[in-house]
């Protein structure tokens, strides 16, 4: 009964120090408006993956000359969308986020390291978009995006770009756990969408595709302005990014109001290159 006892108390001392770091991140996240031109016009998601139990102990993160540790540097991987009685599309997100990475880099922080970003030099009244990686010694992963609403149509929160982020944030996350000697940690994974303006339109599919104005059936609703979080999703293997994708893409058209059948949205498959 006591070994009972004790490992009741581990796992709740464990979810209380989990939603802990969860809110710090939920606070922390509200100062990257101030970055932003027009903070009053703006909505942010915030993707943070966090080792459920102890942290993770790595020794360091950056490396030098903007780098990481090499060994922290996840494969290259490809999402694909697969919709039944059609050809596997590849999905299109934020496609160009490696390559920036490799040209801007990383700016080392305490026992941290966060991407460089291409408008750091601007001052906020000239930035309208942004987005970042961090990566902590502990294990902790984020993924940020800020951007201004100039107005209903424009910028909207796409399904795609959403979901690649999520993909990068399940890849980094497994990427520390392995260099850590830890590759079968469980990791929980928050996705939260901050809405400062009066709303922001939802639409399935990519920016890059999407006819302008919105088809009616891709807009798949609106979020108010205030705070959605996603329940949170568990990454043990990353075998089950796919799912997880998937998952994820249902409960963003969900919270903006709207569901749509298997044969519209398909599942998401991820494939890695294997170093």
């Amino acid at each position: 009964m006591r070994e009972i006892q004790d490992m009741t108390l581990n796992v709740a001392r464990g979810l209380e120090r989990l939603d802990k770091k969860l809110q710090e991140r939920e606070k922390r996240f509200e100062h990257e408006f101030e970055r932003i031109s027009a903070p009053e016009r703006t909505y942010g998601i915030r993707i943070t993956a966090v080792p459920v139990g102890d942290d993770l102990r790595l020794q360091r993160i950056f490396q030098s000359q903007n780098r990481l540790v090499k060994e922290i540097v996840p494969p290259t991987f490809t999402v694909k969308r697969q919709i039944p009685g059609r050809d596997v599309q590849p999905v299109d997100g934020t496609s160009d986020l490696p390559q920036r990475i490799r040209d801007l880099g990383w700016t080392p922080k305490l026992r941290a390291a966060r991407t460089r970003s291409r408008y750091e030099h601007l001052p906020p009244i000239n930035m309208d978009l942004y987005d970042y990686i961090e990566l902590h010694c502990d294990g902790l992963v984020e993924f940020g995006l800020v951007s201004v609403i100039t107005d209903a149509k424009t910028r909207p929160i796409c399904a795609d770009p959403a979901v690649w982020a999520l993909a990068y944030a399940i890849y980094w996350a497994d990427a520390l756990r392995r260099c850590a000697g830890v590759g079968q940690v469980e990791y929980a994974v928050q996705i939260a969408v901050h809405v400062k303006s009066e709303k922001v339109l939802v639409v399935r599919g990519s920016p890059q595709n999407a006819p302008d104005p919105w088809r009616i059936e891709d807009v798949a609703g609106k979020l108010e302005r205030g705070l959605t979080t996603m329940p949170k999703y568990a990454l043990s293997e990353v075998s089950e990014a796919g799912a997880i994708l998937s998952t994820f893409e249902r409960d963003l058209c969900n919270a903006g109001g709207k569901g749509y059948p298997d044969d519209v949205l398909g599942e998401f498959e991820v494939t890695s290159e294997h170093r």
